[in-house]
């Protein structure tokens, strides 16, 4: 798992990645982060939560597959791994977005064989 990680956090523009469970416990982390990755990790989780919380009473729909979150500094990718993990990525906001994405779902399907 960890070499999958350290791919994505290699990605131009990438500051880490992070594999977090459903319930908010950090599985694994690879970068350099300006905060605790544990926190980072609960932060991540509570966003996905809300976000499946509003789409399935809101929308009826499924579980959100990805989330981006963009600021002025960083960008965040969220990528739905299975039903017991989500994946994270951290960028700077100069990150080929479309790359880091696709990238992106090509580990969370490898990372799902590991969980």
């Amino acid at each position: 798992m960890e070499k999958i990680l350290e791919q994505l956090s290699k990605l131009r523009g990438a500051q880490g990645a992070l594999l977090v469970s459903k319930d908010g416990l950090l599985i694994s982390a690879i970068g350099q982060f300006n905060n605790d990755p544990d926190y980072i990790g609960a932060c991540v989780c509570e966003m996905y939560s809300s976000i499946d919380v509003m789409t399935n009473e809101r929308f009826q729909s499924n579980h959100p597959k990805e989330i981006t979150v963009e600021s002025d500094n960083h960008n965040t990718f969220i990528i739905d791994v299975n039903e017991d993990a989500i994946l994270a990525i951290i960028a700077n906001s100069q990150a080929n977005k479309g790359l880091i994405l696709q990238e992106g779902k090509r580990a969370a399907n490898e990372l799902a064989k590991y969980i």
